[in-house]
């Protein structure tokens, strides 16, 4: 079967030829019929095939959003699991555990809580949205700089090995 171009450029052919006193006006007639049919064929199945595709994008878009929405319900079991997991190892006062098969153990961290945006010298902002440069900042506050604004908290992550 030929391609919606060769239907096509045979069908404007038949068409240049209406009035062409050297064929048959019954001859056009069955060509132009012809051709039709067969243009008509192609546009049905590629009419077919584009509301296929635009299904599948839907479909795709669809699993997409309900995957997106079961990460997050993982995401959050997770950090739940997580805190709840702490909580317990600091209400028996232990800072680790080694169960066999995972090692389970609280870790110190550090992380820099801005207090206030509009204190921190400039040097210490990110210019996209104003958004500090905490890493910079908790630099300087462990120097021994004093950055209004911005204070070290320790926190408390969970360590499964």
């Amino acid at each position: 079967m030929a391609n919606l171009y060769e239907i096509s450029e045979r069908y404007k052919n038949i068409q240049d030829l209406i009035g062409n006193e050297e064929i048959t006006e019954e001859f056009l007639e069955k060509a132009a019929e012809d051709v039709e049919d067969e243009l008509q064929e192609k546009l049905l199945n590629i009419a077919k095939l584009c509301k296929n595709i635009k299904g599948n994008k839907a479909m795709i878009k669809e699993e997409r959003d309900r995957l997106k929405n079961k990460e997050t319900i993982l995401d959050n079991q997770l950090k739940s699991l997580e805190n709840y997991t702490k909580l317990c190892l600091n209400n028996a006062g232990l800072n680790k555990m080694d169960l066999g098969v995972f090692k389970i153990s609280l870790r110190k961290s550090e992380s820099t809580e801005i207090t206030d945006l509009s204190l921190i010298p400039k040097e210490f902002l990110k210019f996209k949205d104003p958004e500090p440069n905490k890493t910079e900042i908790k630099k300087a506050i462990k120097e021994g700089k004093e950055i209004k604004g911005a204070v070290i908290i320790e926190n408390e992550s969970l360590v499964i090995k």
